[in-house]
């Protein structure tokens, strides 16, 4: 899937004002300098940085957006991904949904409970559509071992739902939980064990009555999930494999390096998947009480959610939900779909996935034995003679299977250096586009087809940059801070005129 940008929800807008001034370096590691003089995040950065001036590499250059595994003759081509249904805003009919969506897990192979800002739903893995929902308070991450559910909200403790009668689940029950002031992540329940990633405070084990039977220190746990008489977590950047067997009294097994720090896990059977946010997910397995590093995989956003069902591996990655074949060695992404919003967390069960996703919830099919290329394209270029006229196109191709694409119809005026390109699995190609006159650039859209098979044509708008540095930017006016003054006030950008303002955007959980 192309990029598109995911929206921000309940914005607090903030300014602050400086009397620096700088001349404009070369952006970050991991950014690239647009026409438009601002710096972007990009999924895979170039090994040099980007100034912004004009960009000499070779159409033929490429690059591995991530390590996507290598495919199999056993994948037939097609779409891997299946999309069900979509509840939320302009799709379902029934109640609003009435909370942020932010996390999601299977309670059996038929309904999912995913969590919000302000309580938890009840939603049908069969279309996306929403049960029941309810009011009780926030809760930012969910897990479930389908007769108990336990939603965590990081500062406000802990609850817990009875969901043994899945879509006929209501209220809540006792769950006192450790007195702890500072914050809490990830959670995981099997029978009467739920363990809880408590940051500094350590891995904990609780009973169902949320008293505790064990605690285990740590640096920063996590992201945790039990297996039986085992359970992991992550401790910053590793992965630490502990035996239950007496929870009362834990035994750390194994330890093992990962690439980033975990932010969410899920462990079933052979397959265990780490989320490690923005540099990928981690694949791996149990073999004699240690831990087997089978490969990482890279998707387009941040893995903030992944769910295995089956040799199936679901990411919840914000900026798309993506499929991964776990049996495959190395582990394959087969495919991405785009949320409505953002994928905030993912569950999965039976050959099915609900999606966590804003203000909406989605539920996915996967279509075994089915692959193709998944193509992801930037949706926009801006150009300005005098910054940038000269354009860098990165094509990437995060299916197993060779990418071939077309563009044409831009107009004139710019110049496109290859019209058509096959991109192997798992790599990348640079185009260059170049506004070749000396004029204004004209808004023009380049038009492109693709053999991905759900996303076979699309267009990339090359635009003129009209904000970028030197140009005056329409004057507005805002709520605001100064610090170290804390108090709220109106603030106008053109009262700042010779001075540094930065634009925050925050939401409000």
């Amino acid at each position: 899937m192309h990029r598109r940008p995911s929206p921000l929800r309940s914005p607090i807008w903030l300014l602050a004002f400086g009397t620096v001034s700088c001349s404009s370096p070369p952006c970050p590691k991991g950014s690239e300098l647009r026409g438009n003089g601002l710096c972007y995040l990009i999924d895979s950065a170039p090994e040099s940085d980007t100034t912004g001036e004009e960009d000499t590499a070779s159409p033929e250059d490429t690059s591995t957006p991530g390590d996507t595994g290598t495919p199999t003759s056993d994948y037939t081509y097609g779409d891997p991904i299946e999309v069900l249904g979509t509840y939320g805003e302009g799709g379902g009919a029934g109640m609003p949904i009435l909370y942020e969506w932010t996390d999601a897990a299977a309670i059996d192979d038929d309904y999912a409970i995913v969590t919000g800002q302000g309580g938890y739903g009840i939603i049908s893995m069969a279309d996306g559509n929403l049960i029941h929902q309810e009011n009780i308070r926030r809760a930012l991450r969910v897990a479930t071992d389908g007769q108990n559910a336990i939603l965590a909200s990081r500062t406000d403790g802990l609850v817990r739902i009875d969901v043994s009668r899945g879509p006929d689940t209501r209220g809540s029950l006792d769950f006192r939980g450790p007195m702890l002031t500072t914050a809490h992540e990830d959670v995981d329940i099997q029978g009467d064990l739920v363990a809880v990633g408590w940051r500094s405070e350590g891995l904990y084990l609780l009973d169902l009555d949320g008293d505790v039977l064990s605690n285990v220190p740590a640096e920063d746990a996590f992201a945790v999930s039990f297996e039986g008489e085992r359970v992991a977590y992550t401790d910053v950047a590793e992965l630490v494999l502990m035996d239950i067997s007496d929870p009362t009294s834990p035994v750390e097994l194994d330890r093992q390096p990962m690439s980033g720090e975990g932010r969410d896990m899920s462990w079933k059977g052979e397959h265990l998947m780490v989320g490690l946010g923005g540099t990928g997910t981690g694949v791996w397995a149990v073999e004699d009480d240690q831990l087997v590093h089978r490969g990482d995989v890279r998707t387009p956003g941040s893995a903030l959610s992944v769910a295995v069902d089956g040799d199936n591996g679901w990411i919840g990655a914000w900026e798309v939900t993506a499929l991964v074949d776990l049996s495959a060695n190395p582990p394959v992404v087969l495919g991405h779909e785009v949320p409505e919003d953002s994928a905030m967390g993912v569950g999965a069960s039976g050959g099915r996935a609900v999606v966590a996703d804003w203000f909406h919830s989605t539920a996915l099919g996967a279509n075994d034995g089915f692959a193709g290329p998944e193509l992801l394209v930037a949706s926009d270029l801006y150009f300005d003679p005098e910054l940038a006229s000269t354009q860098r196109l990165d094509v990437e191709n995060h299916g197993p299977i060779a990418l071939e694409l077309t563009l044409d119809g831009a107009d004139p005026g710019y110049s496109l250096s290859e019209s058509t390109v096959t991109v192997p699995p798992g790599e990348r190609t640079v185009l260059t586009v170049a506004w070749t006159d000396d004029s204004r650039p004209a808004p023009s859209d380049l038009r492109w087809t693709s053999n991905d098979p759900d996303e076979p044509s699309g267009i990339v708008r090359l635009q003129p940059a009209d904000q970028g540095i030197g140009t005056e930017h329409e004057d507005f006016t805002v709520p605001g801070i100064q610090l170290p003054d804390t108090s709220e006030r109106s603030w106008t950008l053109s009262e700042a005129r010779g001075k540094v303002v930065v634009l925050v955007y925050w939401a409000l959980f």
